[in-house]
């Protein structure tokens, strides 16, 4: 579950092969001798066209869980769906989330809240078990996606946590798992009691 150290130097062909799917193992070469050269060691200009989501290896998720947000991202944004072999992988992937430090959960976050599309990518990482593989009982409810569908995005993260978070009572526990900064923090609870009173 941790990032890996980088070493300068390595040929684009081995870089490639550590990658999260196999339309992201795709590289042109803009300089030197191999200028306009494209490099696409695993196909994944085919997976591409095909409209399918291939991890690399087995050991995939294990390696790294946040590939299923990242996937998911891929997901929909470029309208793929994971073969056969990739959809067993992601379904025994969320219990290595337990691997992730929450500053690299929160970072993944971050990048969903920048793009569009949010309830669809959201809906996806449910069904996928990403916010599960968080807290056991964070599962963002059919309130929190429609609102999203209305306004898909980009959102600030704060106000994305405090929509998928409002009503779930274990969003403390949530939120000191994802390492939370004190001001989304304020946010997301301020969210919950305004929510709170609206219901009472």
């Amino acid at each position: 579950g941790a990032l890996p150290q980088i070493r300068l130097g390595v040929p684009i062909e081995v870089d490639l092969l550590r990658r999260d799917f196999t339309v992201n193992t795709i590289a042109l070469a803009l300089t030197g001798p191999c200028s306009g050269k494209l490099f696409d060691p695993l196909e994944g200009l085919r997976d591409l066209k095909a409209g399918h989501l291939k991890a690399l290896h087995s050991h995939s998720f294990r390696d790294d869980a946040t590939r299923l947000w990242r996937g998911a991202q891929y997901a929909v944004g470029l309208k793929l769906r994971p073969d056969a072999q990739t959809a067993r992988w992601i379904a025994d992937a969320p219990r290595w989330i337990a691997t992730i430090s929450g500053h690299r959960i929160w970072a993944e976050l971050i990048n969903i809240a920048m793009r569009q599309h949010i309830a669809a990518t959201i809906r996806l990482l449910d069904k996928w078990g990403a916010f599960v593989g968080v807290h056991p009982e964070w599962s963002p409810g059919a309130k929190a996606v429609q609102a999203l569908n209305r306004r898909p995005g980009p959102h600030p993260l704060d106000l994305l946590l405090a929509v998928l978070l409002g009503n779930i009572p274990q969003r403390e526990m949530i939120l000191n798992r994802l390492a939370a900064p004190k001001v989304a923090r304020r946010i997301v609870n301020d969210t919950a009691r305004l929510l709170t009173t609206r219901d009472s």
